[in-house]
C-alpha cells in the first residue's frame, strides 16, 4: 500500500509527519500557515513535488485564516494572498517546485480577483476556488507520477539484463502525492507484475534514504536494500544494479539537477561503471529561467545535523561544519530526465524545452542505443587485439533516422564512455554535442555508407598480419573458407591516401567493390556489414586469413579454397538479415 505525505479531507490538511518515520506514524493538522512553513522547513513533509502541494495548500489555509478575522477586508484579497504566498516561499530556497505551486496560486488569486470585480462573488466563494486549485494540482501531481512511472518503467524493461536500481535520498510517495517519482517505475513494475530490486542510499545527514525509502518501499512489499552511502561504488562494481535513478529539486534549462547532497557523486560513479543515470522528476522541476546549475541557490543547513548521529554526538563540537542539502549533477553526467510529458535525452536544452511547448522532442533514445553498441564492439576490439591505444574506429548507422554513431578522435578505449560515442548525419554534422570530435576517418565511413546501402556497421582496425600485407601492397586470397565473408575472391588492397582524406575515402569505396573488406595501404584493413556484430566477424576473419597466408608464404605452399566454396559463403553473406 503506497504512503500518502499529504492529503485534504473533511476541511483539513493533513500531513505524514515523515520526521518520526520508520518508528512511528505520526499524522498532523496543519492548522496555519506557520505551521505549513514550520512543517516544510524541518523536513515534516519533504520531497519537492509534495513540499509545492504544502505550500498551495499552505496559500489556501492562510487566506482562510484570514478571513475569519474580524477585520479582514475582501478589498485585500490579492495582496494578503501574495503576502502569504511569499511567506511560504522562503521555506525552502532550493526546490523550484514550491515556488511554482506559490506562483501558480498567485496566478490564481488574480484570476479570482478579476472575476470579483466584474460579478462580485462571497469570500467562501473566493476561498473555495483556491481550494479547488490546489485540489486539482493534487489529482495533477497523482497522474503525473504514475505516467513517470511507467516511461520509467518502459526504460528499465529495455535495459539488457535489468535486475535493479540504484535511488538516493527519497524521491517516492512520501515526496509526492502518490508513486513518487524516482521510485515511481518500481511501483509500476509491480503492478505489471515484473520482479523489481532497489538498492536504497542511506542518504546522510538525515538518512531519508534508510528511513523514508527503505521504509516505503518495504511496506509496498518490494524488494530493498540499504547501503551506506560511501557503499554504492561496491555495488555497481558487483553488478548489483543496471541504472540508478533519483529525483531533483530543480532542473535548469541544459539539465543540470540539483538534488539531495550525494547526488552528484553518485552520477560520477554511474558513469565510471557504465551505468545510465536517469533524472525523474515532473515538468514543473524545470526552471526555465535558469541557465546552468551554477545558478541554482544551494540551501546549506544547521551543522548539528552532521555533528550529531541522532542523539549521539559524532564530531568535536569545536570542529566546522560543511552542511549542503543539495548538490548540483551536471547535464553531461544524466543519460535522460523522465517526466509526465516525455523522456529528454541530450541535448536537454532543445528536449526540454520542446516537451515544455507539447512536441515531442527529437528521437535520441535510439541514438543511446546506437551508442552503448559501438562502445561495447570498442571494448571487444580492444580485447581481441584488433586495436590497440586510440587506432582504428568503429561506427554504425540508423538508415532510417540518417544517423551515424562513431567513436571519436584520439580517445583511449580503455576510458571511453557511451556519451563520448559522437552522433553524426550522413554528411558529417554532428547531431548531439558531447564534447568530442568524431574520428579523423569519419569521411571514409561516410563514403562506404552512401555507395554500400547494404553496409550498416563498419570496423577499421591496425590488426597485426593484415597490415603487414597492406604495407606491402598485396592483396589477400582466399586462404580459408570462412573468408568468404569477407569477399567473394581476394581482398583488394586501397591506394595509399593521407588519414582522414577524401582521396582515401574514395579508394577505400573502389577498393572495396561488392566485398565487405579490403586493405588499406601502409594502414590497416576496413571490415564492413549489417551489424557491428558482424562486422567484427569480418574483420576478424580477414586478420586470420592475414595470419595463415602469411605463414603459407614461409614454405612456398599456398593453399586457395576453390572458387565455388568461398563464393557460397560470400552469397549467404549477402542474405543475412534479409
Amino acid at each position: 500500500m503506497l504512503p500518502k505525505p499529504i492529503w485534504f479531507e473533511n476541511n483539513k490538511v493533513m500531513i505524514l509527519d515523515q520526521t518520526k518515520l520508520p518508528e512511528n506514524c505520526v499524522v498532523k493538522e496543519m492548522k496555519t500557515v506557520e505551521e505549513i512553513w514550520q512543517s516544510i522547513k524541518k523536513l515534516e513533509v519533504r520531497g519537492a513535488p509534495a513540499i509545492g502541494l504544502a505550500g498551495a495548500f499552505g496559500v489556501y489555509i492562510g487566506m482562510k485564516n484570514w478571513t475569519e478575522k474580524e477585520n479582514a477586508n475582501k478589498n485585500d484579497f490579492l495582496s494578503k494572498l501574495i503576502e502569504i504566498g511569499d511567506y511560504i516561499d522562503t521555506s525552502r530556497p532550493t526546490a523550484v517546485n514550491l515556488h511554482w505551486a506559490i506562483e501558480r496560486m498567485k496566478q490564481k488569486g488574480k484570476e479570482i480577483w478579476q472575476s470579483h470585480l466584474q460579478k462580485e462573488m462571497s469570500i467562501q466563494m473566493m476561498l473555495q476556488q483556491l481550494l479547488n486549485e490546489a485540489e486539482i494540482m493534487l489529482q495533477e501531481d497523482i497522474e503525473a507520477c504514475k505516467t513517470i512511472g511507467e516511461y520509467g518503467a518502459d526504460i528499465l524493461d529495455n535495459i539488457s539484463g535489468f535486475k535493479a536500481f540504484l535511488t538516493h535520498c527519497n524521491a517516492g510517495a512520501l515526496a509526492t502525492s502518490m508513486y513518487g517519482t524516482a521510485l515511481a517505475p518500481a511501483y509500476i513494475m509491480k503492478q505489471r507484475g515484473k520482479e523489481i530490486k532497489v538498492f536504497s542510499d542511506e542518504t546522510r545527514p538525515l538518512l531519508q534514504g534508510s528511513r523514508l525509502t527503505a521504509w516505503e518501499l518495504s511496506q509496498s512489499g518490494i524488494d530493498v536494500t540499504t547501503i551506506c552511502d560511501n557503499m554504492a561504488g561496491v555495488v555497481m562494481k558487483n553488478k548489483w544494479v543496471q541504472a540508478v535513478i533519483t529525483g531533483a529539486d530543480r532542473i535548469t534549462k541544459n539539465g543540470d539537477s540539483a538534488n539531495k547532497i550525494g547526488t552528484y557523486s553518485l552520477s560520477i560513479l554511474a558513469k565510471e561503471h557504465n551505468i545510465p543515470f536517469f533524472i525523474a522528476a515532473p515538468l514543473s522541476t524545470i526552471d526555465f529561467d535558469m541557465e546552468t546549475g551554477e545558478e541554482i541557490p544551494i540551501e546549506q543547513r544547521d551543522a548539528q545535523e552532521v555533528r550529531y548521529f541522532g542523539e549521539k554526538q559524532t564530531a568535536p563540537s569545536n570542529v566546522s561544519i560543511f552542511n549542503p542539502a543539495f548538490d548540483v549533477t551536471p547535464h553531461q553526467n544524466i543519460t535522460a530526465i523522465i517526466t509526465e510529458k516525455g523522456v529528454a535525452y541530450p541535448p536537454f536544452s532543445e528536449s526540454l524545452q520542446a516537451l515544455r511547448e507539447g512536441r515531442k522532442p527529437k528521437s535520441t533514445e535510439s541514438i543511446f542505443k546506437m551508442q552503448k553498441q559501438v562502445l561495447k564492439t570498442a571494448k571487444s576490439i580492444v580485447a581481441s587485439g584488433l586495436v590497440s591505444g586510440t587506432f582504428g574506429n568503429i561506427s554504425m548507422i540508423d538508415r532510417k533516422k540518417g544517423f551515424v554513431a562513431i567513436t571519436p578522435s584520439g580517445a583511449s578505449y580503455e576510458d571511453m564512455t557511451e556519451k563520448d560515442i559522437c552522433i553524426t548525419d550522413l554528411e558529417g554534422n554532428l547531431y548531439l554535442e558531447n564534447g568530442k570530435r568524431p574520428s579523423s576517418e569519419l569521411p571514409m565511413h561516410l563514403a562506404v555508407y552512401k555507395q554500400r546501402e547494404d553496409i550498416h556497421a563498419i570496423i577499421h582496425t591496425h590488426s597485426l598480419y593484415a597490415t603487414v600485407l597492406a604495407s606491402q601492397g598485396e592483396k589477400l586470397p582466399a586462404v580459408l573458407t570462412e573468408m568468404g565473408l569477407a569477399g567473394a575472391g581476394e581482398i583488394e588492397v586501397a591506394a595509399f591516401a593521407p588519414p582522414g582524406s577524401k582521396e582515401l575515402a574514395y579508394e577505400t569505396v573502389k577498393a572495396l567493390g561488392k566485398n565487405y573488406a579490403c586493405l588499406l595501404a601502409n594502414h590497416g584493413v576496413v571490415a564492413g556489414a549489417q551489424t557491428l556484430d558482424r562486422a567484427f566477424m569480418v574483420a576478424s576473419i580477414v586478420e586470420e586469413g592475414a595470419h595463415v597466408y602469411y605463414l603459407e608464404r614461409q614454405s612456398d605452399n599456398i593453399s586457395i579454397v576453390p572458387k565455388q566454396a568461398y563464393e557460397a559463403v560470400f552469397k549467404a553473406m549477402q542474405q543475412y538479415g534479409k
